[in-house]
């Protein structure tokens, strides 16, 4: 199977996810060039943001449900679904869908290589495949980080602005929200005595 064909199953895959979450938004979607002159950032409340970063030599990522600036260093394969905003690439990098106008009104965009992709702006995911990538996220939305063993046994590490500790990525799958709970306002937990 050629690589244009497995990539092109894989966005075919993703897209039934697309469609569903789609399916649940009512209404038309924003021009994608709404808060982009300005930068995604800067129409954020700041109460509700804050910047991961992630790095991995081997691996896999699903940004969801996301808004703010996200800029990716990487060699492999990026999906952007229902992006709302701009997208800038450098490097060897090129685009593999759309290929057309027809294939364009599916409002993903797939791109391959080495190099750097930034997205400024709100999207329905962002997805990355493959080594060598550093990632920086400012603003907020999920993250779920598929770690793999490298050379070295490492499978990949995050860590917040606001929280500074490095954590890792599992090989089963991680989930992180951003900002992180504590950064959003969390609230001291009351402890209330129970009889028995």
């Amino acid at each position: 199977m050629t690589r244009r064909a497995i990539l092109s199953t894989i966005a075919s895959t993703l897209a039934i996810g697309t469609t569903i979450g789609l399916m649940a938004q009512s209404g038309q979607a924003p021009s994608p060039e709404v808060g982009a002159k300005k930068g995604m950032l800067s129409t954020l409340d700041p109460s509700e943001i804050d910047t991961m970063y992630l790095q991995t030599k081997l691996g896999s990522f699903r940004l969801i449900n996301g808004a703010g600036r996200v800029e990716i260093k990487f060699t492999g394969t990026v999906l952007i679904s229902q992006l709302n905003g701009v997208r800038t690439v450098s490097g060897n990098v090129q685009k593999e869908f759309p290929r057309n106008a027809e294939e364009a009104k599916s409002g993903r965009e797939l791109w391959f290589g080495t190099g750097t992709i930034v997205v400024d702006g709100g999207f329905r995911a962002i997805q990355w495949f493959g080594r060598d990538m550093s990632t920086t996220w400012q603003g907020h939305g999920l993250a779920r980080l598929y770690g793999e063993f490298d050379n070295d046994l490492n499978t990949g590490s995050y860590h917040f602005a606001t929280e500074p500790t490095v954590q890792y990525w599992s090989p089963y799958g991680t989930s992180v929200n951003l900002p992180p709970p504590h950064a959003a306002g969390s609230q001291k937990p009351t402890i209330t005595k129970s009889g028995g």
